[in-house]
This record gives structure tokens, sequence and C-alpha cells, in this order.
């Protein structure tokens, strides 16, 4: 479980990892979630998470790539990702216009 950081106030959120396959759930909103497989990128400072969306409830998205950063420190990761489509990645934690979530592993 997690929480989403952007929104106010801040709200859970669920994201859960099989394998290559993701499953982002968030838990007040309930109409946004997405599936999907990804990859990492781990020779970039800092590092990228690429997530190909398979399956959400917005059209525009599927099909699409999403680009992001994530660090992992004291066992929180931590993703800050740009609206899919977009070529490039977050380049900080803090963008203003970019999703982030925190998650810690349960």
């Amino acid at each position: 479980m997690g929480r989403v950081i952007q929104d106010n106030p801040e709200h859970s959120c669920s994201f859960v990892i099989s394998g290559r396959n993701y499953d982002f759930r968030d838990e007040t909103d309930t109409n946004v979630w997405y599936k999907g497989t990804f990859s990492l990128q781990e020779d970039t400072t800092p590092r990228q998470f690429v997530g190909a969306i398979s399956e959400c409830p917005f059209p525009q998205y599927v099909g699409k790539t999403s680009m992001a950063i994530y660090r992992l420190e004291n066992g929180t990761l931590t993703i800050t990702g740009n609206e899919p489509g977009n070529p490039s990645a977050p380049l900080a934690f803090d963008t203003p216009d970019a999703a982030r979530i925190e998650l810690k592993r349960e």
C-alpha cells in the first residue's frame, strides 16, 4: 500500500508488481487504475521506470508508455511519472505536473 502525493489531500493507493507486470489502483478515486508491463533503466540518474499501459479506463492511454523516475530509500519506493505518451521522464521527484506515489512493502 502507498499514497498518492500530488493530490490534495494525499490518499491511498496500491501498486502490485508480479514479474514484469504492474497493477496500480487509486484507492480513493476507484476510476483511476492502470495495468501493464514495465522495464527498469538502472544506468540513468535518477533510475527510470518505463511502464507500458495495456489496460486502464482512459482509452487515450492504452498502448502508451509512461516514463517515470524511481528511488528506493529506507524501505520506501517513490515513483514520479509524466503523463502517458510523454517521451521524457521527469527531471526531479518534485516536478509540479508529474504524478508521484510513495509505497511501503507489505
